[in-house]
C-alpha cells in the first residue's frame, strides 16, 4: 500500500540492492540470510557499501575495487527493530565480532 506524500526511509532504497536467498542460521537477535548485493550505479568506491559501520570504530569495510553494477555474495544479519531497543550495546558488540570475522563467501 502506498501513501501519497509519505516518503520512504533511506534504508528502503538500500534494500533494493539486495536479492535474498536462503536463511543460513538464526539466533537470539535475528537471523542470517545469504544474499547477492549489487553496487548501485552513480556511487563511487566509498559509498553504497553493503556494510554499515559506526563512525566511532574502525570497522568500515572498504568499497575499493567495487564498481557500480558489480555483484557480491554477502551474509545479511537481519535484526528486528523491536529486539534492538534496549540492547544497542549488545547489537554493536555483535556487529564488531561479525566484521572482524572472515567473509563466509
Amino acid at each position: 500500500m502506498r501513501f501519497p506524500g509519505l516518503a520512504q526511509p533511506p534504508s528502503y532504497v538500500k534494500k533494493k540492492n539486495y536479492v535474498l536467498h536462503q536463511e543460513l542460521g538464526a539466533g537470539t537477535f535475528g537471523k542470517v540470510i545469504r544474499a547477492t548485493w549489487t553496487k548501485p550505479s552513480g556511487t563511487d568506491d566509498s559509498s553504497g557499501q553493503p556494510v554499515f559501520a559506526r563512525t566511532d570504530t574502525k570497522l568500515a569495510l572498504p568499497g575499493a575495487n567495487v564498481h557500480p553494477g558489480e555483484k557480491r555474495e554477502v551474509a545479511l544479519k537481519v535484526i528486528p527493530k523491536k529486539k534492538v531497543k534496549g540492547n544497542e550495546s549488545v547489537v554493536w558488540s555483535e556487529m564488531e565480532v561479525i566484521l572482524a570475522s572472515p567473509a563466509p563467501f
